[in-house]
């Protein structure tokens, strides 16, 4: 390097002891860019600044470091510069700007500490610069996918806050505007049997059972439709509830469906879990409900209510009957609103029980599955996650 002096008591122009051949290697092969700079702010740099900034070896040596410091940074490089001497500002590692020799900016992780005399009076600084412009570009790039990130997230929410505000206008229509006119048709219909049963021929009386029958499974289904509608909106309410105790609390609801028939349920005792009370009771209050539906035709029916350990060690909590059963062919459609896989003569219903299930099975990082053949019955199984 051209600012170096090689006789023996030789020191770098800066006035920089080289005594020690350790440190002189270190400074002239090193990798990293170092430079000391005296008060005036001329450099004594090494070779890898010199490359760094694509300059010949030496070529900057006595330049102020003002020469090679990007105009953005350099008030503020100067400031410092002036404060550390003083004594009021701190030096250490900070993130600065340089310029190329092709005019090009230059990214560095600046590390500069003041060397003083014995006496404690400024002499110099020594500064270690390593580039980093391409962590600087990647941390650009990932800024602005952040930033596009961030912008896709609040559309979308905003796309899904005016969803919700739509789905909640349907459910006012639903509940409302189209209960008028189903109460209507219902309660005409009504009268209308009870008024002229007597002039009415058997034909035209099967008529008017069939439009009430149709009224009271269309305000069902408005009922699930619109418990379905409002389950993704319905904040969890988690606590630790016992799945035993709200099955026997569904098998109480449903109670007058077992009357007159010789029905067994077995409830056994099950692990407690972090679930939504209420939502919970639901999936019982279904499952149940199917359970013993689709058993009426077995002259002895048996339901069970359990829980066993997965491979996992997760309960998987089920419901099992010994009635009708399914094609296990046709399993894809069994969670699906309005999928019936069995005909409306022969077992009522809506067909959204399950929908609803899977719902809030899924609302709870759970899932839910079932194992069935025809006439052989059927096992519900779901888990439950969202543990506190």
């Amino acid at each position: 390097m051209s600012n170096l002096q090689t006789g023996p008591d030789s020191s770098f122009s800066l006035g920089v002891p080289v005594g020690d051949d350790i440190f002189r290697t270190l400074f002239e092969r090193s990798e990293a860019g170092m430079y000391f700079t005296d008060l005036d702010g001329r450099m004594s740099p090494n070779a890898a600044f010199c490359r760094m900034l694509g300059y010949a070896d030496g070529e900057l040596s006595g330049r102020s470091f003002a020469d090679v410091t990007h105009p953005d940074d350099l008030v503020e490089s100067e400031r410092i510069f002036s404060e550390v001497i003083s004594g009021r500002g701190q030096q250490g590692r900070l993130r600065r700007r340089f310029v190329t020799s092709d005019g090009r900016a230059l990214w560095a992780d600046l590390t500069t500490a003041l060397v003083r005399d014995p006496n404690g009076r400024p002499l110099r600084f020594q500064s270690v610069v390593i580039d980093i412009s391409h962590r600087v570009s990647d941390e650009g790039i990932a800024a602005a996918a952040t930033d596009a990130l961030e912008r896709r997230v609040a559309q979308r929410t905003a796309q899904l806050e005016a969803s919700n505000r739509e789905l909640e206008s349907f459910s006012y229509s639903v509940s409302h505007d189209l209960r008028a006119p189903l109460r209507a048709v219902a309660g005409f219909s009504r009268l209308l049997e009870k008024k002229y049963a007597a002039t009415l021929d058997e034909t035209a009386s099967g008529y008017v059972r069939r439009i009430v029958e149709g009224t009271d499974r269309m305000g069902e289904m408005i009922d699930d439709l619109l418990r379905f509608s409002r389950l993704g909106r319905q904040e969890l309410k988690l606590r630790l509830v016992d799945p035993a105790l709200l099955a026997r609390e569904a098998l109480q609801d449903l109670q007058a469906d077992i009357d007159g028939r010789d029905v067994e349920v077995v409830i056994e005792e099950m692990p407690p879990v972090w679930a939504d009370r209420a939502l919970l009771h639901h999936v019982y209050v279904n499952l149940l409900s199917n359970a013993i539906k689709f058993t009426a035709r077995q002259p002895r029916a048996k339901v069970l209510v359990r829980a066993v350990t997965g491979d996992d060690g997760v309960p998987v909590y089920s419901v099992e009957d010994n009635g009708a059963g399914f094609d296990m062919a046709y399993a894809h459609k069994l969670f699906g609103v309005f999928q019936r896989l069995h005909g409306r003569a022969d077992y009522e219903g809506t067909g959204v029980g399950l929908a609803l299930v899977k719902g809030i099975v899924e609302r709870h990082d759970g899932r839910v599955w079932a194992a069935a053949g025809v006439d052989t019955g059927a096992s519900f199984f779901f888990t439950i996650g969202g543990q506190p």
